[in-house]
């Protein structure tokens, strides 16, 4: 009877461990902007973000169980195209993208597009740490 409930708490743990495995979580892209640009009908606006408003504007995506997610942007599930130097992170549903640029110099440069209402933002800016 004590084997039979040592055997059991085994597995609850072995189970829990492969669930933990299989939801993990990396980050693809985390970074701050330095530049936004917003556009209506009415008139275009560039403001360079401070340190406050830069944080603020976190650019992040994550992979977990080979899908991308949007992270800063309510988790939103992303489609991931590459090709050549770019890589496009897509909100099928409209809501906007993340385009970013692995250059051979080993910069990474990004923008991210989004559209609320009528009115667009986009944010530029760099990053240390770049992992499709």
């Amino acid at each position: 009877m004590k084997s039979r409930h040592i055997l059991i708490s085994f597995m609850v743990l072995v189970g829990a461990s492969v669930q933990a495995l299989a939801e993990e979580e990396i980050d693809v892209i985390k970074a701050n902007p330095a530049a936004k640009f917003q556009v209506s009908s009415e008139e275009s606006l560039k403001t360079q973000l401070n340190s406050f408003e830069s944080a603020k504007n976190l650019v992040w995506i994550v992979k977990r169980n080979g899908h991308y997610f949007w992270k800063s942007r309510e988790d939103r599930k992303l489609d991931h195209v590459a090709g050549g130097l770019y890589h496009y992170f897509i909100d099928p549903k409209g809501g906007g993208y993340v385009k970013v640029e692995h250059g051979l110099d080993g910069k990474i440069k990004f923008l991210e597009h989004v559209g609320i209402g009528m009115i667009t933002f986009t944010y530029f800016g760099n990053a240390t740490v770049f992992n499709p």
